[in-house]
């Protein structure tokens, strides 16, 4: 881990990504607390609009170095290798499916929840 494998950043990144758009609506109430959506729009001069779009193209480019270090996978063992993988999986279904945080807000995760374990696809 020393090396800072590029799957580990990758799945990190993914990971923060995801949380700052899916929690910003709750973070931000009351307007006592900087998120780093407004950091970002603050920094860049960009709008609310604009800011999760972008950080959804980073969660993008990040997917792709994910999938290229799982094919190629040799700095970190496989096993290693899929728990990284497995975190990026998980955030992608807490956040990203839901339009919002079902990490923090269990009704928003529900129809995923129903869908991976109550009526899963049957191949």
């Amino acid at each position: 881990m020393k090396n800072e494998p590029k799957i580990a950043i990758s799945t990190g990144m993914i990971g923060r990504y995801w949380d700052d758009i899916g929690s910003h609506p709750r973070e931000s109430k009351g307007g006592q607390v900087l998120t780093a959506i407004d950091c970002y729009m603050k920094q860049h001069g960009v709008t609310k609009q604009e800011t999760p779009s972008e950080f959804a193209q980073r969660v993008e480019e990040a997917w792709m170095d994910v999938n290229k270090e799982w094919v190629q996978t040799a700095s970190v063992p496989r096993e290693i290798a899929l728990q990284f993988l497995n975190y990026a999986r998980m955030c992608d279904a807490s956040y990203n499916h839901n339009n919002g945080d079902a990490y923090t807000d269990p009704q928003m995760g529900k129809t995923t929840a129903i869908a991976l374990f109550i009526d899963p696809i049957i191949i």
